[in-house]
């Protein structure tokens, strides 16, 4: 079995690398950081910028021999940054700026170290893919990245295809009958709406695959369910139906 003989008490930003298996490593101050053997000579140590530390500047040039860093960082990962004897980390403690800057969330005060590695190509950095996103069969977003569920009780579930993410809302404000309609800030408000009528639009087996395996009532707060042409709804046994739960429709 191979043995890796570490350097002892190495320094921060050290680089090894195994001759023997040809893996290479760098020392973040705590553990030693693998990196691909084909990209050791894209590791480069930072100057040191701890000297125009004031704690007021946040923003300084990344600079390799007092020459400006090229190929420049694309992204903050890209870089491995200690201030003070401590790993930034990146996106949070320090971004990018024009790729030929490094600007700190908090100004670094005087007195404080700093060590900086640009590693490159060697971390693989993969951004997010833009999905579309639809509501109700209409595309209500083309280059998303993220949903934010906002309340308690909202799932999702993949479809066969792979490719496409049913969104259960559980609902949310009002006391979480109705859909919630929400402040200017997407907050939940407390009220909610609740549509006047609404068609079935498919076939639909209610029964203890879908609705509980013991005898349960089938509810819909909305006051009129049309069912489509051409479309049966089929009750269960145990299943009993009630349309208008509410009893909205007496008040119109």
């Amino acid at each position: 079995m191979a043995v890796l003989n570490f350097p002892d008490n190495p320094t921060l930003n050290q680089v090894y690398t195994d001759t023997g298996a040809g893996y290479t490593y760098v020392w973040n101050g705590s553990v030693w950081i693998s990196f691909e053997s084909a990209s050791v000579n894209g590791i480069r140590e930072l100057d040191n910028i701890s000297g125009y530390f004031n704690g007021i500047l946040t923003t300084f040039d990344l600079m390799i021999g007092n020459v400006p860093i090229t190929p420049y960082p694309t992204r903050p990962e890209q870089l491995i940054i200690s201030v003070g004897g401590v790993i930034q980390n990146p996106g949070e403690d320090y971004n990018l700026i024009g790729n030929t800057k490094i600007e700190f969330s908090t100004p670094p005060v005087q007195g404080l170290s700093f060590h900086g590695l640009s590693v490159g190509t060697s971390l693989p950095v993969v951004p997010p893919t833009a999905v579309g996103v639809q509501s109700e069969g209409l595309t209500v977003g083309t280059s998303v990245t993220a949903i934010n569920f906002i309340g308690a009780g909202n799932t999702f579930k993949m479809q066969p295809d792979g490719g496409t993410i049913d969104v259960f809302i559980q609902g949310g404000g009002g006391g979480g009958i109705g859909t919630p309609i929400t402040y200017s800030d997407g907050n939940a408000s407390p009220f909610t709406y609740v549509e006047a009528s609404v068609t079935v639009k498919e076939d639909m087996m209610i029964d203890t695959n879908n609705a509980g395996l013991t005898t349960t009532y089938v509810l819909s707060v909305i006051p009129e369910v049309e069912i489509g042409a051409g479309v049966a709804v089929t009750i269960g046994v145990g299943k009993s139906m009630i349309i208008d739960v509410l009893q909205l429709g007496d008040a119109s």
